[in-house]
């Protein structure tokens, strides 16, 4: 036999391989701090998840907000110096 065995290549074989991987890892990184084996739900996380989707959209909507009243200042500020220019 040979000691070091053809890998297999494809998609199906690396999707396979990267989801095993994965799921060894977040089996990892879930156990408990006693030791005691994952518990399947749990509320906090996907509050959690929750709260960060909620924060990414106020963040986007205070970005869009920010620039949309730039824009509006900077037309202002234009039409008052044509405004001024045009009266003097």
């Amino acid at each position: 036999m040979d000691p070091c065995p053809l890998l297999l290549c494809g998609p199906g074989y690396v999707e396979q391989a990267f989801t095993r991987m994965h799921r060894e890892v977040a089996n990892k990184a879930t156990v408990m701090g006693d030791g005691s084996a994952p518990r399947r739900e749990r509320p906090w996380r996907a509050a959690r998840t929750q709260v960060q989707q909620m924060s990414r959209h106020k963040l986007r909507f205070m970005l869009m907000a920010s620039s949309l009243a730039r824009v509006a200042e900077v037309r202002l500020r234009a039409l008052t110096y044509h405004a001024v220019g045009a009266a003097a």
